[in-house]
C-alpha cells in the first residue's frame, strides 16, 4: 500500500508542480511588466515616439493581462517561499506558524523530466512522508469540519450525565486534546503542500504549514470541502474494478478447474484490489492538478484572475462566503 501510495504521489508531484511552477513563472513575469511600466511613467515623455516605443517594447504588457486593474487584486499572504526550513518541529505554543519573508527561488526547468528526477532524488524523503502519512492527514482534515458538531450532539443527548465532575472534565480534555493534535498533524501533513515541494523544494512539513497558512487567510477551507474531484475519481475506479471483477469472475468460474471456492474468493478479490488501486493510482495526476489549481488560486489571485476569470470569480465567490 506505501508503494502504490509513494508511486501516486510521484505522479501527483509531477502534475501539481507544472502547474505551480508556471504560475510562479508567470506572476515573476507580470510583476517586472508592471514595475517597467511604473518606472516608464515617471519618466517624463520627450515625445510620441518615445511612447510608441515603449508600448511595443519587449516588456509590453500583454493585453489579457492589461484589460483587468490589477491593483484592484492583492495576495492573500506573503509566503516564505525559501529553501530553509525555519520551522520547528514541536509547537509547544499552540500558536501557528506565519511564514517569515525570504526570497523565493522556483524550479526553472517545468518539465516533466526535471520534476520526475527531483521527485526520485532530493524530494524523494517528502515524497514517500507524504506517501505515507498524506491519507491519514486528508482524513484528519475530513473529520475536523464535523469534530464539533458531533461533540455538541453528543453532550445534547446526555453524554455526560451520570458523570462525575472529574470524569467530565477528564473527558473534555481528552476531546480537546485529540482535536489539537488532528488539526496540528492535518496542517502539517497535508498533501496539498507536494505543489510547493516540486515548485520550490521544500521540505514537506515546511510546505505543508505554508499552504495551510494559505487555505486559512484566502479562505480556501469551503472550496476544499465542496471539491468533488476525489469522489468523483473514487467512483471512476470503483467501475472500472468491478466492471473487471465481472469479467474475471465470469471466466474463472466457467474455466474454475479444481479451484476451491476459497481460492475462487480470493482470486477475485485481490483482481478488483489491484485494479481499483491501478486506476486510482493513474488518476492521481488529476487529482494533483485539482488541487495545485486552488492552491494558485490562494497564493496568486491577481494573476489568476488575469489568466482565468470565470474560474476566479467563482472560486472568489466561495471562499468569501467562508471568509464571512
Amino acid at each position: 500500500k506505501w508503494a502504490t501510495a509513494t508511486v501516486a504521489r510521484i505522479l501527483g508531484l509531477v502534475a501539481s508542480g507544472g502547474i505551480t511552477s508556471w504560475f510562479a513563472q508567470q506572476s515573476h513575469s507580470m510583476e517586472e511588466i508592471l514595475e517597467h511600466q511604473s518606472h516608464q511613467q515617471q519618466q517624463p515623455k520627450s515625445n510620441g515616439a518615445n511612447g510608441d516605443a515603449r508600448s511595443s517594447g519587449p516588456l509590453a504588457m500583454p493585453e489579457a493581462y492589461s484589460s483587468a486593474d490589477a491593483s484592484a487584486y492583492q495576495s492573500v499572504l506573503d509566503l516564505d517561499e525559501g529553501l530553509d526550513d525555519d520551522y520547528e518541529d514541536d509547537d509547544d505554543t499552540g500558536e501557528r506558524p506565519q511564514p517569515s519573508n525570504v526570497t523565493f527561488a522556483w524550479n526553472s526547468q517545468s518539465t516533466v523530466k526535471s520534476f520526475l528526477l527531483s521527485a526520485t532524488t532530493v524530494n524523494f524523503g517528502s515524497v514517500a512522508q507524504c506517501g505515507l502519512v498524506g491519507g491519514l492527514a486528508q482524513f484528519f482534515w475530513s473529520s475536523l469540519r464535523n469534530f464539533d458538531a458531533i461533540v455538541a450532539i453528543f453532550q445534547r443527548q446526555g453524554g455526560f450525565r451520570g458523570m462525575q465532575i472529574g470524569e467530565r472534565a477528564g473527558l473534555t480534555k481528552f476531546v480537546h486534546d485529540a482535536r489539537t493534535f488532528m488539526e496540528k498533524f492535518a496542517r502539517s501533513h497535508s498533501d496539498l503542500g507536494l505543489c510547493h515541494v516540486a515548485a520550490y523544494y521544500k521540505n514537506y512539513v515546511h510546505a505543508a504549514r505554508d499552504v495551510a497558512s494559505l487555505v486559512d487567510a484566502s479562505g480556501l477551507e469551503r472550496v476544499l470541502h465542496e471539491d468533488v474531484s476525489t469522489h468523483m475519481c473514487a467512483s471512476v475506479c470503483t467501475a472500472v474494478a468491478g466492471f473487471f471483477l465481472v469479467t474475471v469472475g465470469n471466466i474463472t468460474t466457467t474455466h474454475r478447474g479444481p479451484l476451491a471456492d476459497g481460492e475462487l474468493c480470493l482470486i477475485l478479490f485481490l483482481s478488483y484490489y489491484f485494479c481499483y488501486t491501478l486506476v486510482f493510482t493513474l488518476m492521481e495526476p488529476l487529482r494533483a492538478s485539482i488541487k495545485a489549481i486552488y492552491v494558485c488560486f490562494a497564493q496568486y489571485p491577481r494573476l489568476f484572475a488575469h489568466a482565468f476569470p470565470l474560474i476566479y470569480h467563482r472560486l472568489h465567490r466561495i471562499s468569501q462566503d467562508e471568509i464571512m
